[in-house]
């Protein structure tokens, strides 16, 4: 055996085992950095939507007048139905009656009271009348026993003069003279003391008098300020007035219905597990004629271009969505479009996918729904078909309110 033969054998006994030990662990390493990247990422089929809402009668009542017909594109704020308002007209009649009832009974509360303040500001007048006509009174009756005082006191005094002469004359005056004034001295004396006496009791009467007539001066009667009852019916009137108003502003405005947003007027879809009874063309929109019940649709509206892509996710994927994770969008159309854009929000629910969705038509699949803005450069029509993917970057996922811009989420790219 040669020398050659001999080195390869032992070379190959020698690191044959350390190459396949670098072999499987390289192959491991790849293995792992698949599966990581297999976690990490997914892709998934959407379908683009728009907002879609019905239009509902507030109240009971037969349908006027529908002005759009099926998909006829309607603008925000125009009118779409139109409800008759004749089973309102009943209790707006009553409400208005109760109201004209209240105010006129109001209105007599009202009158009385007046009535009554006129009746007691004569009652008043008359009173305060005689309490001045007392004092009038007092008054010239204390003038005319001030006006005999006077008198009497100086006759008192010409008296008393009369009196001294004659004592200093001696026996020159009669005797019956100074009798005579000797006795009208006492009289007109006594009279003062009368006098004096009735001038004091008129004094106190003309005091008392002129505080009878100030007491009576401060309770003139006031015009009655209004009772709790009276106040009551003011407001129940005021009330009731309000609500025939309120009512009639209901009325024109919410028996007018309008379309919601700028759209286009689509059949009433039907509710999840309902079996379909109609005939063709029935029940796509409500018509003229027509009675509803409170919340029943009358027709729908469709927003004529999606705004978004709502997507759904198995248990694994779930786990690593949340709202401002940066995807990928691609159509699946021959001339496709890709964009960039964010998950807006996350359903924490699960829900059957559509059947367009299902990989076997014969298996339905469930999943948690979550939305995709649409970008503004994307042009999508509803119902489309897209693909969102998990977005490679090392850049950290950023939130809705500092996430992309619409232009930024908006750049697309055909291929």
């Amino acid at each position: 055996m040669s020398r050659m033969r001999l080195a390869a054998r032992w070379f190959r006994y020698r690191f044959s085992p350390v190459l396949q030990v670098i072999v499987f662990l390289a192959a491991a390493s790849a293995a792992l950095a698949l599966f990581l990247h297999r976690a990490e990422s997914f892709s998934v089929a959407g379908l683009a939507q728009g907002r879609l809402a019905h239009v509902v009668a507030p109240y009971a009542a037969r349908i006027k007048t529908v002005p759009v017909r099926l998909f006829q594109a309607v603008r925000e704020g125009d009118v779409v139905a139109v409800l008759d308002d004749t089973f309102l007209g009943a209790d707006m009649a009553a409400a208005a009656a109760d109201a004209a009832s209240l105010r006129a009974e109001y209105a007599e509360n009202r009158a009385a009271a007046a009535t009554d303040l006129a009746r007691r500001l004569s009652q008043w007048d008359a009173e305060n009348r005689a309490c001045l006509n007392d004092v009038v009174q007092l008054s010239i009756s204390l003038h005319e026993v001030k006006a005999l005082l006077e008198y009497d006191r100086g006759l008192v005094k010409g008296l008393a003069t009369v009196a001294q002469n004659a004592e200093r004359m001696g026996g020159l005056v009669p005797t019956y003279d100074l009798l005579m004034a000797k006795a009208e001295y006492e009289a007109t004396a006594k009279r003062i003391v009368e006098n004096e006496r009735l001038l004091a009791r008129l004094e106190e009467e003309m005091q008392a008098a002129k505080e009878r007539q100030a007491a009576h001066l401060r309770h003139r009667p006031e015009p009655p300020s209004e009772d709790a009852a009276v106040r009551d019916l003011r407001d129940r009137a005021v009330v009731a007035q309000e609500t025939v108003l309120r009512g009639w502003e209901a009325q024109q405005g919410e028996f007018v219905l309008r379309a919601p947003f700028d759209g286009v007027v689509v059949e009433i879809p039907g509710r999840a597990g309902e079996v379909e009874l109609q005939r063709p063309g029935e029940g796509l929109i409500r018509g003229p004629g027509e009675f509803v019940l409170a919340g029943e649709p009358i027709l729908a509206i469709a927003e004529g271009r999606p705004t978004e892509i709502v997507a759904y996710a198995d248990g694994d994927q779930a786990t690593k969505l949340h709202p401002g994770l940066e995807v990928e969008l691609a159509t699946t159309a021959p001339m496709g479009q890709r964009a960039r854009s964010i998950v807006i929000a996350v359903s924490p629910t699960v829900q059957r996918l559509p059947e367009r969705l299902w990989t076997d038509p014969r298996a339905p699949q469930w999943g948690r729904p979550f939305l995709v803005m649409i970008p503004p450069d994307m042009t999508l029509n509803a119902g489309d078909l897209v693909m969102v993917r998990k977005r490679w970057s090392g850049v950290r996922p950023v939130t809705p309110e500092k996430g992309l811009s619409q232009t930024d989420a908006g750049r697309t790219v055909q291929h």
